[in-house]
Order: structure tokens, then C-alpha cells, then sequence
């Protein structure tokens, strides 16, 4: 009933991971609903335009989503998967693996991603 759907959301996702990873943020932020918030791995909340400032802060050298999983339904949807991250901030090399979950809303027929947390694996 929702395999459409499923597989926008899928797009929106390698969207995500591909301009994370290249740092241009253009086609990220028309995925983002206005009222988007971001809650890290250490409790700090980031609204739509400070994520975006956040992007280019970051030099990746690895940014990739694994097992993602889409759950659709009429109005809303989610994903969940791991990042596997790594990349310069400033002078210092940081790796992370974080699960996350981000929060879509349907407005004028297109999703738009509301909300996303994530959380450090403990195995790091």
C-alpha cells in the first residue's frame, strides 16, 4: 500500500548520505521541513538552519547509511539505520557509528524530514 512512498523516502535518504558526504547542502535543505529539528548524540538540539551551518563544519571521508529500515504510514514516516562516520572536524579525525532515526511528514503530497536523532553506538 505505501511501496511508493517507501522507496521516496529510500531516495530522500541517499540524498542525506551523499551531501553529507560532499558538504553541499542544497538539496538537503529542500528535504527539511521548516519547522526541523536535530538532536545529536550528546543531547544538542540543532533547528533546521544551524543543521545545515553544521554540514560544512564537518570534512567527511566516510558518511554511509546501513541497514535502513522505512516504516510508512498516511501522513507520517520514518527511518531508521546506522551512519558510519568519519571525517576532520577542524584539525582532529573523529570515527563514529551512530543509530538514527529520522521523522518525516507528507505536506503537499512531498516528504519532508521533521525530526532527526541519533545515538552513539556503545560498542565504540
Amino acid at each position: 500500500m505505501y511501496a511508493k512512498d517507501e522507496v521516496a523516502i529510500l531516495a530522500l535518504e541517499r540524498i542525506f548520505e551523499e551531501d553529507t558526504l560532499t558538504g553541499i547542502a542544497g538539496r538537503i535543505e529542500k528535504c527539511l521541513a521548516d519547522e526541523f529539528r536535530m538532536i545529536n548524540h550528546k543531547g544538542m538540539t540543532r533547528n533546521k538552519k544551524q543543521y545545515i551551518e553544521s554540514l560544512a563544519a564537518i570534512r567527511y571521508l566516510v558518511h554511509r547509511y546501513c541497514d535502513i529500515q522505512v516504516f510508512v504510514r498516511t501522513e507520517m514516516a520514518f527511518a531508521s539505520g546506522t551512519a558510519v562516520m568519519e571525517g576532520y572536524i577542524g584539525n582532529e579525525l573523529s570515527k563514529m557509528n551512530v543509530k538514527y532515526v529520522r521523522i518525516y511528514i507528507k505536506e503537499n503530497e512531498s516528504w519532508k524530514a521533521m525530526l532527526l536523532q541519533t545515538t552513539t553506538m556503545t560498542d565504540q
